[in-house]
């Protein structure tokens, strides 16, 4: 976002470039029109570029929380396989447990 001062500072270099290009005489005349034309000039270039700006910025964003989105999913799916490897290891102890019938936590006896 440009600021009013920035603004004021690039509508007076661009009045004084295009009274530059006049003749001495014809200046004074000249000068509120072309001050107007300048003006309204840097109004429509500023509101362009701040539309371009807000437009990339909202690419920016989007691509960055597709990246993340992506990548979470990228860290989940190739967590499955040690997951299930986990259960599954889980399921073979658990079943030799019940055959052996072995406590594995010691439990306090009742009084």
């Amino acid at each position: 976002m440009i600021t009013e001062t920035k603004r004021r500072q690039i509508i007076e270099t661009n009045v004084q470039k295009a009274l530059a290009s006049l003749p001495e005489e014809q200046r004074p005349l000249a000068k509120e029109q072309i001050y107007q034309t300048v003006e309204k000039q840097v109004d429509e270039d500023i509101a362009k570029e701040e539309k371009v700006v807000k437009t990339y910025g909202k690419q920016v964003a989007d691509y960055a929380l597709e990246t993340i989105s992506s990548s979470f999913a990228d860290l989940y799916q190739s967590s499955i396989p040690f997951v299930l490897f986990c259960c599954l290891t889980g399921f073979v102890f658990w079943e030799r447990k019940k055959k052996a019938g072995v406590t594995l936590v010691n439990t306090p006896a009742a009084e």
